[in-house]
């Protein structure tokens, strides 16, 4: 007979802030009386985390592994341990609310065919991630994944299978597959099934102990009347090639298992080809985000000098057509390219980099000009006037061009001190999320709006 309503396992690896605040808000879970075992399997983090999570949570079970196992692995040698009427696979980078651990038991307890559920998930931004309802995968939503075709039509049905981009996220539905970062299960499916498969070193095998609950006959159900953020969700991966590769391996792993030989091969093929085009396309806007304020500046400095050389011409010459002749238009790209050349090695670039920085960078190319300008032949020299107002003019093109990079990294919010957060959405909804949000910043000023609320609701703000 199981001892506890509710065990929970946490496999950590390296993120002890992120599992602190995890078990926090497990802490704070408003259970009816509900017993609740936990159990932290640590895979041979280098941060302190089983010391660190030893000495502020006392109550906690922690299994620490000398190396790392791997998540499927770690997760059965707690389940092995537990007692439990249910299990929770939850992952360390998530934060429930207080409701959350209750509504799931409640929703288990009305619906004794269920084998699992799983519950809507945000990121640490407040948006929708995909990966809380899935369906089995096939070669043909497997296909529009990787073709970035569910992508363009999120709530096709054809296209968009595999998240079932479809199925509001608010609704309650029976589906397929959960994620693994929180599958509420129940352990009298789990002895029928099996544990994890432990092929599987990280991800497909929430897939696969997805499909084998199916097969058992159990239903899977997807349950948005609760809302768990999950910091690191699979948006916030999917682009880096390390985990398209460790994902679709898994994924070769799984369509080998329960697909056969013939759709495996053709699966494998389409892992292969996924794997070279997004390091294609990872690789093509690595190069691009790096030369992008570059060849930006470059341009637009460009455009600078050509005005200046209109300006000084017609001003001091009183001839526009004065430069007209000559090679000063193959001379001006070449300025252009300098300036923006000893902004780069001068660091400009960097996230880290300074205003005194930069204007050092581009007095010293003006200085490096200036010298090449002088030991040129006369007949390819064109105004020092030009170079010196077309260094002014860069300045403050490089000024503006350096404002907007940082705005769109965001640097202008990384001020500190107190913030205001504004909650906008239904009022269920933003409700959840201000709780959420407030455990996290309890020192911010929150404000939450729900469209047409009267001003006379606390709801009403003209934020």
């Amino acid at each position: 007979m199981a001892g506890f309503d509710i065990g929970i396992v946490i496999v950590s690896y390296n993120v002890r802030h992120f599992l602190e605040q995890c078990l926090h808000s497990i802490g704070k879970s408003s259970t009816s009386g509900l017993n609740i075992e936990v159990w932290v399997v640590d895979n041979a983090s280098v941060d302190g985390t089983v010391q660190y999570i030893a000495d502020r949570f006392p109550d906690v079970n922690i299994i620490s592994n000398t190396e790392n196992v791997g998540f499927s692995r770690a997760n059965n040698q707690a389940i092995n341990r537990m007692q439990s009427k249910y299990v929770l696979l939850l992952n360390p980078d998530t934060v429930l609310e207080e409701t959350t651990l209750q509504l799931c038991y409640d929703f288990m307890e009305a619906k004794p065919q269920t084998g699992a559920v799983g519950v809507r998930m945000i990121d640490g931004s407040g948006k929708f991630l995909p990966e809380s309802k899935r369906k089995i995968p096939d070669i043909w939503n497997s296909f529009c994944k990787l073709s970035y075709l569910s992508d363009l039509f999120p709530s096709s049905k054809v296209f968009s299978g595999y998240n079932l981009g479809y199925l509001p996220e608010d609704q309650t539905a029976q589906v397929e597959v959960l994620c693994g970062a929180f599958m509420f299960i129940r352990a009298e499916a789990l002895k029928m099934t099996g544990l994890l498969d432990e092929q599987f070193f990280m991800y497909g095998e929430d897939i696969d102990l997805s499909y084998r609950i199916l097969k058992a006959g159990y239903e899977i159900w997807y349950y948005p009347q609760s809302s768990i953020i999950h910091y690191k969700g699979e948006s916030t991966k999917k682009s880096s090639l390390s985990y398209v590769k460790t994902f679709y391996g898994a994924m070769h792993i799984y369509v080998n298992k329960h697909y056969g030989k013939g759709k495996g091969r053709i699966f494998a093929w389409i892992i292969n080809a996924a794997i070279t085009m997004r390091a294609m396309v990872s690789a093509a806007g690595r190069v691009l985000a790096f030369l992008i304020f570059p060849m930006i500046d470059a341009v637009l400095i460009w455009f600078s000098l050509l005005a200046m050389k209109s300006f000084w011409a017609e001003w001091y010459f009183k001839d526009t057509s004065y430069y007209d002749e000559g090679n000063i238009h193959s001379i001006l790209p070449i300025y252009a390219g300098i300036w923006v050349l000893s902004l780069w090695i001068g660091g400009h670039y960097d996230k880290t980099s300074s205003w005194r920085h930069s204007f050092t960078s581009f007095l010293v190319g003006t200085v490096f000009i200036l010298m090449g300008y002088a030991l040129l032949p006369e007949s390819m020299r064109s105004s020092r006037a030009i170079i010196l107002l077309g260094a002014i003019a860069g300045m403050v093109v490089v000024s503006l061009t350096s404002l907007l990079r940082a705005w769109l990294r965001n640097d202008h919010n990384n001020s500190s001190g107190n913030q205001s957060i504004a909650v906008v959405g239904s009022r269920q909804n933003a409700e959840k999320l201000a709780l959420i949000v407030h455990k996290l910043k309890p020192e911010s000023e929150i404000y939450n709006i729900a469209p047409g609320s009267s001003t006379g609701d606390v709801w009403f703000t003209n934020l």
